[in-house]
């Protein structure tokens, strides 16, 4: 469970159709979800075990929350999309 803020959030890792990981956060109280982590890249290259993070707009600040929850461990590189850069992360092993 992570802590952001006044929510305590549970990290949900699923699938987009393109076999990438995708991560949601949901609030523990309600079961609602709070905001979606990852962002799906499809035109560019993922690794396994990596995942692309939205650090923009509403979420930004969202690669160092999830690094210091143990989510993520370092960004390896960043790909420009529209007006933004996304970062590509290396996910925590398990």
């Amino acid at each position: 469970m992570l802590n952001f803020n006044d929510y305590n959030l549970r990290v949900v890792y699923a699938q987009y159709d393109n076999g990438r990981t995708a991560i949601t956060l949901i609030d523990e109280e309600d079961g609602m979800p709070f905001t979606t982590a990852s962002v799906n890249m499809p035109n560019d290259d993922c690794p396994k075990g990596h995942v692309y993070i939205k650090d923009y707009s509403e979420n930004e600040g969202m690669v160092k929350y999830l690094q210091g929850k143990g989510v993520i461990t370092e960004v390896v590189s960043y790909v420009n999309s529209g007006f933004v850069t996304v970062p590509l992360c290396k996910l925590k092993e398990e």
